[in-house]
């Protein structure tokens, strides 16, 4: 019988396993210390790469160069997944790798969804003030969760090793992983304070754009009401740091003083049938100078978001 080429492959394949097939392989052992130092070895991997993708976040300015970062930490996930699902319960106890699966699928889940969208937004500086407000709510909530499913890993491991009489040490690289992560809650739930009043205070600019008069006025006594509503009364900043919440602040000061002053002023010129030039020259020029101020707020707002996820990645050498 003649032998093809495809059934020598074939026979090939039988014969020798392939890296699929190794890789497959269940991981067993009888010692507790080396079972959980397996789980908190992936641990460590995956922190490192999240810490690596959180400082490509915050420095560069290539979207596509964030998002390539971004599917390689998703490999890296996988990979750990795949070692993970691998490990065989302990004396018959799969609590612990479970729990470990979990999280590990949380971590994929945020990659694959969440940072994905984060790219996205990035690039889109079209996104409406109202579409960013559900995006960071929904972020702040998922990480919210990736944070409360690290908190029941931490407390499995040590449940494990209680029970089998274990030390664990300090993980440095998930203790890294949970302060950029805290960051990451916090700038969302600024945002989220800050956003409300940014929207009544575009509805005013845009009731201007479209001379709908009426609707200026409504606004501004709106935006009157959402500064005075106080939205970071009790905010104390993070870990002593508030140059995020005072920039926000300031933005939303500043919004309050335009609506008491020029935002009034500006309505009353444009309502005016008998306007002078001296009225429109001050419309014109409150357009300029409001540009300028709120280019100027937002840089700083923007620094000081910047600044927030500095604090929280480990210092560069050099660095004080």
């Amino acid at each position: 019988m003649k032998t093809t080429l495809t059934q020598l492959i074939v026979l090939l394949l039988l014969l020798a396993p392939t890296p699929a097939l190794v890789a497959q392989t269940e991981f067993t052992t009888d010692d507790p210390g080396t079972y959980v130092k397996y789980i908190v070895d992936e641990q460590e991997k995956i922190g490192q790469e999240f810490i690596d993708f959180s400082t490509v976040l915050v420095n560069s300015q290539d979207p596509k160069v964030k998002d390539a970062k971004r599917q390689d930490v998703l490999k890296e996930i996988e990979l750990s997944l795949r070692r993970l699902r691998n490990l065989a319960p302990f004396e018959e106890n799969a609590e612990l790798r479970d729990k470990s699966v979990s999280v590990f699928s949380f971590y994929r889940k945020l990659h694959i969804e969440q940072y994905a969208k984060i790219v996205v937004m990035m690039t889109n500086r079209g996104s409406s003030l109202k579409q960013l407000e559900e995006y960071f709510k929904l972020q702040a909530e998922v990480e919210k969760e990736l944070k409360q499913q690290g908190l029941e890993l931490r407390a499995a491991q040590e449940k494990f090793a209680k029970e089998h009489n274990l030390l664990l040490y300090e993980n440095g690289k998930q203790d890294q992983f949970d302060r950029i992560l805290e960051a990451n809650i916090y700038s969302r739930e600024v945002y989220v304070k800050y956003l409300p009043v940014a929207q009544v205070n575009e509805a005013w600019l845009l009731a201007l754009k479209a001379n709908d008069y009426p609707a200026m006025e409504k606004q501004r006594t709106a935006l009157i009401a959402a500064v005075e509503a106080d939205p970071f009364a009790g905010d104390k900043g993070l870990n002593g740091y508030t140059g995020f919440r005072d920039a926000a602040l300031e933005l939303i000061t500043w919004y309050g003083a335009l609506a008491h002053n020029e935002y009034k002023r500006v309505h009353g010129v444009l309502t005016n049938p008998q306007r002078t030039k001296e009225d429109v020259d001050f419309v014109n020029g409150f357009i300029t100078s409001f540009n300028a101020r709120n280019t100027e707020l937002n840089e700083d707002y923007n620094a000081a978001a910047r600044e927030l996820k500095k604090r929280a990645l480990p210092a560069t050498s050099g660095s004080n």
